[in-house]
């Protein structure tokens, strides 16, 4: 069997580095070792911070096996329990109380309703780019906190209307000057891993550890059933080992394997930086799924018991026909436009813009990536109408055209030449176009783009961003995110100040809950009980007179003085809720916070205050009527109403091209049973069962071993 070189070094370096990791708890009443499931997923990931997952569906998949949000989406758009295990809902005063289960981070210190308070305000910060606030926009001062505050009193993040009631307790106060709040929508929101909580102890105010702790194995903490335990960005190698205080304490007698079933995921991704063709030639050499009856009697040391992607030649062939599993995703593969003065000039055309949309054959470019769907709308299937528990999609007209339209993108082309007072097609200049060069989809969809707008007449140059080019410090990298995103090639404006995994089992109802319900003799459940003196164990009770953020100057790590003009990303539906996944193109609810300025011209420091628009730079004042008018509806009719409209308008105006609503593939080895996939379509190991693992060393057997190795 074929592998590489560093393939193996690094597994080497794993059985190194891990058995460490196994002696620190117990595995409990049997003892069971856990499968070793070996996997081979796509683009390497270099941040795990839950609220990051925002432009990259790899990241996305890995963030949901490592933390555990308050709730989980069941298949009927209803909520089940994850941390959470009980709610109350109080509409008189309009308070929500939720209680959580008693649960561990993997450093073994409880997880808290103060580490939920605390994540949320790390996302409502103003200094903290985040799309994700949206989805807290109906919590009592929120938006006001994440604009700078509309005066004092409501500038102070200890007006947030979330508090933490004790350890266990989580009271959320709502918007007392809205008329409508759907309790249910927002239940859902909690349904997202960028809401999950992080551990404050952890990150703290230290700018050494706040802004790292999640790139690293020495200081990353995870309340989900796995956690990191290995990390190598160059080999292209990871693991993820089971969170042994995962709904355990470390003096519980139970085992982790009622928890969660397998040991670890050896995870490979790509070994060094390809361009797409290589990349493509790497996979089909190198990367072998295992099935039973395959000969050459392969085995865990060479070959995958998981494939997350695969080669755009091998997905067109039959070679798996019929064994490759998909799930859509609530994402949409997009090319956001640099309307600002850095950008190209002609972006700022509405009739340039649509002419790069229109030109788009989204039809062909779906067929070719095979796992794709050409997308009708910005907002992806999976989406719910306001007050109903249908697909917002399915109530939409299509607002994109599918096929190529060659003639009516000409024609815009001319027109929006004339308003620019353009005379020559080479006027229209350059488009750089940023993507991720670690990314098999990217790396396709990047050359049809090219050859679609140079038939308009632009030059495009493409610009593949690497992992060693967005490389800030102490092999410290950072992450495609909308957090950082912004049309610097190296894509790390770095302002950050610092799943739904339990898995039903097989052939039994999904959970649904009614309000006030409570997780009685769950299968995976403890019984609750106190744990008293445990060492590096206290509880965390509220504390008054928290300090606001500190209003510091964000700097902007540069490494590559290039400015893009189109950004193509994976743009992800932090939920299922429509306002908010629309929310963000709108200038007050961004997410972005402000820009402060000093006016003075005496260096006396005075300040002025703006709201920062979407890295875009889109700004319409009728695009933030629509969303205005969607957070004050009377109603859901009125709400979905606006929210249709708006994005009507969005598509119009054009700041974002919407290309493929995305699917998550994958191969399964006919030895490896139940994984399933979350309503997000992500796969769920937590219960993964790998047949005869127990009659296998790790990575290998122990006799028959290959004479080329």
């Amino acid at each position: 069997m074929k592998k590489t070189l560093s393939l193996l070094l690094a597994l080497v370096m794993l059985l190194t580095a891990i058995p460490m990791a196994f002696t620190s708890c117990s595995d409990g009443e049997d003892d069971d070792p856990g499968a070793d499931i070996h996997l081979f997923l796509s683009n390497r990931i270099y941040d795990l911070d839950p609220t990051l997952a925002m432009v990259d569906d790899d990241a996305a998949q890995v963030l949901s096996l490592l933390y555990e949000p308050l709730f989980k989406l069941n298949a009927d758009g209803s909520v089940g329990y994850a941390l959470a295990k009980s709610y109350k809902i109080d509409k008189a005063n309009r308070e929500m109380t939720i209680t959580l289960r008693k649960t561990y981070w993997s450093d073994s210190k409880r997880v808290t309703a103060d580490d939920v308070v605390y994540a949320w305000k790390r996302i409502l910060n103003p200094n903290y780019e985040n799309p994700a606030a949206a989805l807290l926009f109906d919590v009592e001062n929120a938006l006001y906190i994440k604009q700078g505050g509309k005066d004092e009193e409501t500038m102070s993040i200890s007006t947030l209307g979330v508090k933490a009631d004790g350890v266990d307790k989580l009271v959320i106060s709502f918007r007392k000057d809205l008329d409508y709040i759907d309790y249910d929508e927002f239940l859902r929101n909690l349904t997202s891993v960028a809401l999950a909580p992080v551990p404050e102890n952890t990150i703290g105010t230290n700018p050494a550890v706040s802004d790292n702790w999640s790139k690293r194995v020495a200081t990353i903490v995870t309340n989900g059933p796995f956690t990191l335990s290995a990390l190598a960005h160059l080999s292209g190698e990871f693991a993820l080992q089971r969170n042994q205080y995962y709904r355990r304490s470390k003096n519980s007698d139970s085992s982790i394997s009622k928890y969660v079933t397998p040991q670890l995921l050896s995870t490979t991704w790509q070994t060094m930086d390809m361009s797409y063709e290589e990349y493509e030639k790497f996979l089909t050499e190198n990367v072998i799924i295992h099935f039973a009856d395959d000969e050459g009697n392969q085995n865990m040391k060479d070959s995958f018991y998981f494939i997350g992607e695969l080669p755009i030649a091998v997905r067109a062939s039959d070679k798996y026909a019929g064994k490759v599993i998909t799930n859509d995703l609530l994402s949409v593969s997009s090319c956001v436009l640099n309307m600002t003065a850095k950008g190209n000039p002609a972006l700022q055309n509405a009739k340039i813009r649509q002419a790069l949309s229109l030109i788009v054959d989204r039809d062909q470019l779906a067929k070719d990536l095979v796992y794709a769907k050409a997308a009708t709308g910005f907002v992806t299937p999976g989406v719910l109408e306001p007050g109903k528990k249908t697909d917002f999609r399915t109530d939409a007209n299509a607002l994109i055209a599918t096929g190529s339209k060659a003639t009516e993108a000409e024609n815009l082309i001319e027109e929006g030449m004339q308003e620019l007072g353009y005379t020559d097609k080479a006027q229209l200049g350059e488009l750089r176009l940023l993507y991720s060069g670690e990314s098999i989809n990217d790396g396709y969809t990047a050359k049809v783009l090219k050859a679609a707008w140079e038939s308009l007449g632009f030059t495009v140059i493409l610009d593949a961003a690497y992992g060693q080019q967005r490389t800030v410090a102490n092999d410290v990298l950072v992450l495609d995110s909308v957090l950082q995103m912004n049309f610097n090639s190296n894509w790390s404006d770095c302002r950050v100040d610092e799943d739904d995994l339990e898995e039903p089992e097989e052939e039994t109802e999904e959970e649904t809950l009614e309000e006030g319900e409570t997780v009685e003799g769950e299968e995976g459940e403890e019984e609750e009980e106190e744990i008293e003196g445990e060492e590096g164990e206290e509880d965390v009770e509220g504390e008054e007179g928290e300090e606001d953020f500190e209003d510091e100057e964000q700097e902007e790590i540069v490494i590559v003085d290039t400015t893009a003009d189109v950004m193509l990303i994976d743009y992800q539906m932090l939920a299922t809720n429509a306002l908010a996944t629309l929310a963000g193109f709108a200038l007050e609810t961004s997410g972005n916070g402000y820009d402060k300025t000093d006016i003075s011209s005496d260096g006396s420091k005075e300040y002025s205050y703006s709201l920062t628009p979407h890295v875009s730079g889109y700004n319409s004042e009728a695009y933030n009527a629509l969303i205005d008018a969607a957070y004050n509806a009377k109603n859901a009719e009125e709400r979905a109403a606006a929210l249709h409209e708006a994005e009507e308008l969005l598509l119009q105006d054009m700041p974002v091209i919407p290309l493929v609503f995305n699917q998550d593939y994958y191969l399964i080895s006919d030895t490896l049973t139940k994984i399933t996939a979350n309503e997000y379509g992500m796969p769920v190991f937590t219960k993964a069962y790998q047949k005869g693992y127990k009659d296998l060393l790790l990575y290998g057997e122990a006799e028959g071993e290959d004479e080329d190795q």
